[in-house]
């Protein structure tokens, strides 16, 4: 027997990016329990799951962690619940339209409400938490204001030993060894998870072609490190203030302002400080380009799409921040079909709808044949993709030197 006991109107962002926002939930009527009993019938399913949710379009896979977090009861009504990867989507409207002042007190309440668990259960509890962006939801109020924080998905939790070794010894060995670490791996894990995966991310996202801004984080940094190193008597501090250099794949040219940014750190420094940053992407994304050949061209349903040799099995950027990778087009002497004057959907030859690596980019002609070179493929491209995805070959590597 089923039983339909409801389900989730979805809050999507604008397209072309769809993150979801938020959901609000919709008991069924007579008629929507009807549909969906007939359809899991013609499909031959007897039963569903929190993570499946029907539409017109058949059985889809949704985000079943903010479904279970309303649901559950583990926050209030009034707060809207969003994964907090979503704050680093491009063009997060949260963060659109905001002063410099608003920012920063909202980071700085989005730091004290993410921190702090995460660090007490490590150095209290001797217990090892993975909040990457993907685990965590962040609930906000009708302001847009932090106000709760749920860690999620705990399979990934380890124990400190020897704090937990009693415990862990009445554990059968299989599951015991799982669970431990020591303390120097589980501080890797949490730093790794919540400062570079997380807080970081976030930070850059604010930061987001906001140079004044990422100036004042770094003042506001240091007024925080330099009262820590008085009230303990530290001399000559080496101070860490972090990324925030974003790259905008949607506009290369938009160049970070280093000069700027490097005449306004001389300016904050003070004698035997070390100030340092951490640059990463903004620094290695220009120096990569991906080349890959046009196999075909072709419509469906009207939308024009070009499939190339590669994919995201050797560039996974753009899928794993949803944006489209900026390419140009080198045109081949080979005849074949071709797209004129037309929004084109670039994708691979992976069975999957999300091997996507630009969706509807305008360009003047393309023909199977022709080569693509994508831009700023030097930072999270070929390190963060699925290698050998259906045994599909890695791609040629050329270093040159300028």
């Amino acid at each position: 027997m089923t039983w339909v006991l409801g389900g989730f109107r979805t809050e999507l962002s604008p397209p072309p990016f769809f993150v979801e926002r938020g959901l609000t939930w919709d008991p069924p009527d007579d008629a929507a329990t009807s549909h969906v009993l007939g359809a899991l019938a013609a499909l031959g399913v007897s039963f569903g799951a929190c993570h499946t949710e029907f539409t017109a379009a058949g059985l889809i896979e949704v985000n079943a962690a903010t479904a279970r977090t309303v649901r559950g009861g583990f926050l209030p009504p009034d707060l809207t619940p969003l994964l907090a990867a979503s704050l680093t989507e491009p063009g997060e409207p949260m963060f659109a339209a905001r002063d410099d002042d608003w920012l920063l007190v909202w980071w700085s309440a989005y730091v004290r409400l993410v921190a702090p668990p995460v660090l007490a259960a490590f150095f209290r509890h001797g217990v090892v938490l993975e909040p990457h962006l993907q685990n965590v939801l962040i609930a906000v109020d009708e302001d847009d204001w932090p106000a709760a924080v749920v860690f999620r998905d705990l399979e990934g939790v380890k124990l400190v030993t020897p704090r937990h070794e009693p415990l862990l010894a009445g554990l059968p060995a299989g599951v015991a060894r799982g669970l431990r670490y020591d303390e120097a791996r589980g501080w890797d894990r949490v730093a790794y998870c919540l400062l570079v995966n997380h807080l970081a991310e976030v930070a850059a996202a604010i930061a987001d072609g906001r140079g004044d801004a990422r100036l004042a984080s770094a003042r506001r940094v240091l007024d925080v490190a330099r009262a820590w190193c008085a009230r303990h008597g530290v001399a000559n501090p080496e101070v860490n203030l972090g990324g925030g250099m974003a790259v905008d794949y949607q506009r290369p040219e938009a160049v970070f302002d280093w000069a700027g940014f490097g005449r306004g750190l001389a300016g904050l420094a003070r004698p035997g400080e070390t100030l340092r940053i951490e640059p990463g992407r903004a620094v290695t994304a220009y120096c990569g380009w991906y080349l890959t050949r046009v196999l075909d061209v072709k419509l469906s349903h009207g939308e024009a799409f070009a499939v190339v040799a590669g994919g995201t099995h050797h560039l996974r950027t753009p899928a794993a921040k949803g944006h489209n990778q900026p390419f140009a087009v080198i045109s081949s002497a080979d005849s074949g079909a071709d797209i004129e004057a037309s929004p084109v959907t670039v994708c691979g030859q992976l069975c999957t709808p999300k091997d996507i690596l630009a969706r509807r980019v305008g360009v003047r002609r393309l023909r199977a044949g022709d080569l693509l070179a994508f831009g700023l493929a030097g930072a999270y491209a070929w390190n963060i993709s699925h290698h050998g995805f259906l045994m599909h070959p890695p791609p040629a590597f050329h270093y040159l030197s300028c």
